[in-house]
């Protein structure tokens, strides 16, 4: 199962934010039918002149092996906060929570949990096609 948070690092990326906020409420809304156990918190790290990322790329955080979740940072790279095409930044947050769950897959079986990757990357898929008709 997927869930999303985000970290704002300035009013540069408010439009980002609002439609990262459409895959926030449907992963919120829609996230148990993946039917996966496994738990994957994707917290995109916004750009912004207050508090810009870190760190590049996307990388594993907290991982809790008792309760099977693994948060995932994901820098959303400083050029897409000044996007204002809905669909492109759509498309960018699939593609970045596509990236994290393959980095979650790594974590997960260097663990020993076992966590199918599919069904996550199904509903990712489920969610672009309803949204982008792709």
């Amino acid at each position: 199962m997927i869930t999303i948070g985000a970290i704002i690092g300035g009013p540069e990326s408010a439009f980002f934010d609002r439609v990262l906020c459409e895959f926030m409420r449907h992963c919120e809304s829609e996230g148990h039918l993946s039917g996966e156990p496994v738990r994957v918190n994707i917290v995109y790290h916004l750009p912004g002149s207050i508090m810009p990322p870190d760190f590049v790329g996307v990388r594993p955080a907290k991982f809790s092996r008792k309760d099977k979740k693994l948060m995932v940072q994901a820098a959303v790279e400083s050029q897409m906060a000044s996007v204002r095409n809905r669909d492109e930044v759509l498309d960018y947050i699939v593609d970045v929570a596509d990236e994290a769950i393959s980095v979650a897959k790594s974590k997960f079986d260097g663990a020993k949990i076992e966590y199918d990757v599919k069904k996550d990357r199904a509903f990712l898929n489920e969610f672009r096609d309803l949204v982008l008709g792709k």
